[in-house]
């Protein structure tokens, strides 16, 4: 198959140009995520929200979000990124690793939670990337947002869950 896709797409060009099909439909397939575009072109994080957990809904989690309160978790936060949202990432990535009787183990961060996306960060990010087997870019989306064990609000990180 892979021998037919250029000239499929040399033909779709040429079928844009002839006004056949619309130039959007030549445009890439984005990687694989919950809302189905890559991290990088999601808008930024820029605050947090209380969102229900996958398993016990009545189990609130704060997470990275568009705005604050939007429980628009469908965001991204990438090296050079500093704002409270980055301070949440850098508490999930964390607190994340502290029970593993309730199925939140992943090894430590061991970063500092000070609301810089830094190199430790994007580590961090790389590393759960990795341990879950999701594309490792180092970036924050909504892929790598649902394979964190986020901290449930008001246990001080005895109990944690993910997003749905």
């Amino acid at each position: 198959m892979k021998n037919y896709r250029p000239a499929l797409a040399g033909t779709a060009v040429l079928a844009a140009a002839a006004g056949l099909i619309p130039v959007s439909m030549l445009e890439p397939a984005a990687s694989a995520s919950a809302a189905g575009y890559p991290a990088a072109s999601l808008p930024e994080c820029l605050g947090t929200s209380l969102v229900a957990g996958r398993f016990n809904p009545s189990n609130k989690i704060r997470v990275p979000t568009t705005t604050n309160g939007s429980g628009n978790w469908h965001c991204s936060l990438v090296e050079g990124d500093h704002n409270i949202a980055v301070s949440r990432l850098q508490i999930g990535l964390d607190a994340g690793t502290k029970s593993p009787l309730d199925g939140c183990f992943v090894s430590p961060a061991h970063i500092t939670v000070d609301g810089i996306y830094g190199s430790h960060t994007k580590a961090a990010v790389s590393h759960l990337q990795r341990f879950w087997a999701i594309s490792v870019d180092g970036m924050y989306g909504p892929v790598t947002a649902q394979h964190i064990n986020w901290p449930v609000a008001g246990t001080f990180s005895a109990r944690c869950s993910n997003l749905p």
